[in-house]
């Protein structure tokens, strides 16, 4: 029939939806949950014979670090896989190629689509025990579920330790980003800002949107406060400028040691002109349109110290 429009081929899709490189299989698929599809990457050794028993699920972030964590997330996870262990990534529902309305990513959502990818990854893998590792809002996310119990490692990068105060910074970065536009338009503080967001329900941040139930929800959230049932092994990584370990992630190694688990601790140092969590490519010579992706050692780093902890 003219004009018809060819059917979607999903067996090709499939066949191509796998790769290997350097002995590290990935593998695309989706994950259904509560009629939504998530949108997620396996990766696993390529020779199943060097597989162990723990795997990971591993936790993105929030707003355009979704986007510029990514690079980082995915080292770590083929460090993990190279070492022998199976790495579950999903974006939960509202975010990037899953399904779900944005405006609608509500605390309680994202941790159950966290859970959803824990079973998952018990039930289509070797993985017998499960660890979580995150980043920033991803951390925060991942220490809330290790809390509730069923996870035996958490690895944490620059983790955020309150919902209050990740709130506060993610709106400040906002506000900052907004008074450097050469329009100058709007300047609108932090207290204004939540403002519009409780009156509205939900405020678009640099193109994302912050509903104002996933604030609430984070308002008497802190993980230094309380770990919950988890007394495991965790790593809380911290990449930044200052050489010693943050107040807030002190607290947070306190905390989980009190709570019967052991905390190893690690510091990487920035570069110069970077931010971790922010864009990597910067000007490192006189010619401004060169630029530089200064955070490549960063990643490598952290796949290195994530996978030897991992052992």
């Amino acid at each position: 029939m003219a004009g018809r429009m060819p059917t979607l081929n999903r067996t090709l899709l499939a066949e191509h939806a796998q790769h290997t490189l350097d002995g590290v299989t990935e593998r695309a698929f989706h994950v259904e949950v509560e009629g939504d599809r998530l949108y997620a990457l396996m990766t696993e050794p390529a020779d199943p014979t060097v597989a162990t028993d723990l795997g990971f699920v591993a936790v993105h972030s929030f707003g355009i670090e979704v986007l510029t964590l990514r690079r980082a997330e995915r080292g770590v996870a083929r460090a993990l896989a190279a070492a022998g262990h199976a790495v579950l990534f999903v974006h939960r529902r509202g975010f990037g190629d899953s399904e779900g309305d944005p405006n609608e990513v509500t605390l309680e959502r994202q941790l159950s689509d966290l859970r959803a990818a824990r079973e998952h990854l018990l039930s289509a893998s070797a993985a017998g025990r499960v660890g979580l590792v995150g980043a920033r809002f991803g951390g925060l996310l991942a220490g809330l579920l290790a809390r509730e119990g069923g996870v035996d490692r958490l690895a944490l990068v620059q983790p955020a330790v309150s919902g209050a105060q990740w709130t506060r910074s993610f709106l400040r970065e906002m506000s900052v980003v907004r008074m450097a536009d050469p329009d100058g338009s709007d300047r609108r503080g932090t207290d204004e800002l939540l403002a519009d967001l409780h009156r509205d329900g939900v405020l678009d941040v640099l193109g994302y949107g912050l509903p104002a139930a996933l604030v609430d929800a984070l308002r008497e959230v802190n993980l230094a406060a309380d770990a919950g049932s988890f007394g495991g092994e965790a790593l809380i990584v911290q990449v930044a400028k200052r050489p010693a370990l943050a107040k807030d992630l002190e607290a947070l190694r306190d905390r989980l040691e009190a709570g019967g688990g052991t905390v190893r601790t690690e510091v990487l140092r920035e570069p110069a002109g970077s931010t971790f969590g922010s864009a990597s490519f910067v000007a490192t010579t006189k010619d401004v349109n060169v630029r530089t992706d200064v955070m490549e050692p960063v990643v490598a780093d952290l796949g290195r110290i994530v996978a030897e902890w991992a052992r």
